[in-house]
């Protein structure tokens, strides 16, 4: 048994190292900047303005020159939500300067790019690149999975000692008791370490910087800080709740350490941040008890199966069934609403990003645990009724397996802070004009690393104006080069396809001459020389044709 379970632990590390390709995607991206980049000025720019699609926190803004001397400090910027402005210095000598950004997005995960202007000389438009941290980011997605675990396990498993396991012998209970500390304890200590590395990932240092005063004065400042000291909280609750036994003191500790260990997954990450937040955030921490109480329960659940035979277990497999049915619809409620607000509900969203990706995995691993749960209620629980001993064994192998496979379940959550959910994106669906606006169109579309921010407009038969943003894994954007095919789906007679050059800009003009959805497929050459394509659909309704 043992060893099924640790063949499906090693299968979900393999399945996260296939899952994952190129640098990690940030999470908000630059839009407008002033000056803009590439571009030769004639004398020193009196500000420097980059503008992102969502608010950001920087933790670093840096001009630097061509010797790479850093000629700005802290106090030479400011930012306003989406806009950071930077003062240069006034007299700026003739040459190619770099202003280096590392901010971190709503959702608290980093961003990191740079842009470059001359002062009486043209930039070099050739290849640059940031410096990775991907060592660094893959170490906190680890310790952001086992981060989650803990939680889960320990404070949930605290509740499933209290309010589960009162019928149980002295022996089960002191085991699970004792365990349940030291989950506890792993709790508080990797949301200590995940802010840390939340800050050597934002600074831009690798594992070392850990060991600096700089990179937790960073982490400091992020959510994942607050998140943190709502764990810390929790953790205290819940070991004086086990402390306390089962008196009423310890189940309300007990209680409220869950209470505080479910709030800590909504002040942080995607959907805790998903608009509107009087919806995201209750849906996050419902989402998060409810699963407290179920991974909680899994661990005690195998000791008592494992140690009690005839009527205790029987007693604590009907508690908990009770319990987790509740517990269950309330994951997949939630769940649902969650997805729906991350805008990941959608064929397109599923395959053209990797966000949709991953969520697609997981899902398929979440109604593989909610089978095995079934499973267990209609038909391994009855069968305890017999008061075999191998009755408990095989329920027991069952939990086990829900364990392994809630640990994909968690890694794989753990995974989406290395790719950008649909929603922090400018909107992956189609857009609702204002009244003040023309229709359009706009989608986000990542492969090989690449992310493509486009506007079509209006996005109807006749002319439109396709707008793109096109940026690599170190923020670095595309400039020239850039073709994008037009070609009409589902109609068997569809013409050649609609070849489009795209200018200095990136922008092009196209004429679409019926609705339906036309397959776009854009293709440029990457530093490298080799040729990479992207794919996406845009929708142009019947009712949307230019006007006579």
């Amino acid at each position: 048994m043992m060893r099924m379970t640790h063949r499906l632990a090693l299968s979900c590390l393999l399945l996260l190292t296939l899952l994952h390709a190129g640098q990690a995607a940030a999470h908000a991206f630059l839009i407008e900047t002033t000056p803009e980049d590439g571009t030769e000025l004639h004398a020193s720019p009196d500000q420097v303005v980059l503008r992102f699609n969502e608010a950001v926190a920087p933790a670093r803004i840096d001009l630097l020159n061509a010797q790479d001397d850093v000629l700005t400090s802290r106090a030479d910027w400011t930012v306003e939500r989406d806009t950071v402005r930077l003062i240069p210095p006034r007299a700026m000598a003739t040459g190619v300067y770099r202003v280096a950004y590392r901010v971190t997005s709503a959702d608290g995960h980093p961003v990191v790019g740079h842009i470059e202007f001359g002062v009486g000389v043209k930039p070099d438009q050739g290849p640059t690149a940031e410096a990775s941290e991907g060592g660094v980011e893959w170490m906190a997605v680890l310790v952001r999975a086992i981060h989650y675990f803990a939680v889960l396990a320990g404070m949930g498993g605290g509740l499933f000692w209290a309010f589960v396991l009162s019928g149980e012998g002295r022996r089960p209970a002191d085991a699970v008791r004792h365990n349940l500390v030291w989950m506890i304890l792993l709790a508080a200590w990797s949301g200590v370490l995940l802010t840390g590395l939340s800050g050597a990932v934002l600074d831009g240092g690798g594992a070392l910087a850990l060991l600096t005063a700089r990179a937790w004065s960073v982490g400091a400042g992020t959510s994942t800080a607050v998140a943190s000291v709502a764990v810390l909280l929790g953790a205290l609750l819940s070991l004086a709740g086990l402390w306390q036994r089962r008196t009423c003191v310890g189940l309300l500790l007990l209680s409220c350490g869950a209470l505080m260990g479910a709030l800590s997954f909504a002040v942080t990450g995607h959907i805790g941040t998903a608009p509107p937040r009087m919806l995201s955030i209750p849906l996050v921490f419902l989402h998060g008890l409810a699963a407290m109480f179920w991974v909680g329960a899994l661990w005690p659940l195998s000791v008592v199966l494992r140690d009690e035979t005839g009527p205790q277990v029987l007693g604590t497999v009907h508690r908990f069934s009770r319990i987790a049915v509740i517990a269950v619809g309330a994951l997949v409620a939630t769940g649902v609403g969650m997805s729906f607000l991350q805008s990941v509900l959608s064929v397109e969203a599923v395959t053209q990003t990797g966000y949709g990706a991953l969520w697609g995995v997981k899902i398929l691993v979440v109604s593989l645990l909610i089978g095995i749960a079934l499973w267990n209620r209609i038909v391994a629980t009855p069968r305890l009724y017999t008061g075999e001993r191998a009755a408990s064994l095989k329920l027991r192998r069952n939990v086990l397996i829900e364990t392994a496979l809630v640990t994909a379940v968690l890694t794989l959550t753990a995974t989406f802070a290395l790719t950008p959910p649909p929603r922090t994106l400018p909107q992956f669906a189609p857009r609702v004009p204002m009244a003040s606006e023309p229709p359009r169109y706009s989608t986000v579309v990542t492969s090989g690393g690449w992310t493509a921010l486009v506007d079509v407009l209006p996005a109807r038969v006749g002319g439109n104006r396709m707008q793109i943003m096109l940026t690599d894994a170190d923020g670095q954007g595309l400039t020239t080069g850039l073709i994008s095919e037009w070609t009409q789906a589902g109609n068997a007679d569809s013409p050649a396809p609609i070849v489009v050059a795209h200018d200095l800009q990136m922008t092009g003009d196209v004429t679409l001459p019926a609705p339906g959805r036309w397959r776009v497929r854009l293709r440029w050459e990457d530093s490298d020389g080799s040729t990479r394509v992207m794919r996406l659909t845009v929708p142009i309704p019947p009712d949307a044709a230019d006007p006579p």
